[in-house]
């Protein structure tokens, strides 16, 4: 019984220790992180820590819901997004807008609604364009460029994939940027273009 006490606990222990990872290495960890390193807030920040704080709350709850997958985790995920996103669009936080209409546009895509999934990584590319968050603007082309592909649209998921390859280069995400490679290698097979991908 012992044993299986500690096993459990090494269990938790490496599960606590994978979501702290997960979450230091995400924007929202990274912003929570920066931002929680001033010790002593500045008068008049409390109702807007207040706000910054149940956003971040919002958008962990959500990527949690979203890792589930199943299609009413993705729904009750959808509608934290959602309200985080007007908790950023209070605090003026492109960066953050852009992140969670990502995140939205992921959960639509995720559900099929592919339309739905365009809208908001549309919505989410001149964000993070105007905050010069050039990984992002990547992300989210290369979320675009899936999203064509599933559609069937070849040419069009190209145009993006192609668009996202070298701003990753630039920022030297090479995961990501391997990933893009292979979507890329993924629709000129799909063409038929092997010699290309």
């Amino acid at each position: 019984m012992g044993k299986k006490n500690h096993d459990v606990r090494v269990l938790m222990h490496r599960a606590f220790a994978v979501f702290l990872t997960v979450f230091l290495i995400s924007d929202v960890g990274r912003v929570y992180a920066s931002r929680n390193l001033e010790i002593i807030p500045q008068q008049g920040e409390a109702q807007a820590d207040a706000t910054e704080a149940e956003a971040i709350k919002l958008m962990q709850e959500g990527l949690q819901l979203q890792k589930q997958g199943i299609k009413e985790s993705l729904l009750i995920a959808r509608n934290k997004f959602e309200a985080a996103l007007v908790l950023w669009k209070k605090l003026g936080d492109k960066k953050l807008q852009a992140v969670t209409r990502n995140n939205i546009g992921g959960v639509y895509d995720a559900l099929g609604e592919k339309q739905k999934a365009l809208q908001y990584f549309n919505q989410a590319l001149p964000l993070s364009r105007a905050v010069r968050d050039r990984e992002r603007e990547a992300y989210i082309l290369n979320n675009i460029g899936s999203v064509y592909w599933g559609l069937g649209k070849n040419q069009k998921a190209l145009q993006y994939y192609n668009q996202a390859l070298p701003i990753l280069r630039v920022v030297e995400n090479r995961g990501m940027e391997a990933t893009t490679l292979h979507n890329i290698g993924s629709v000129y097979n799909s063409l038929g273009e092997n010699q290309k991908g």
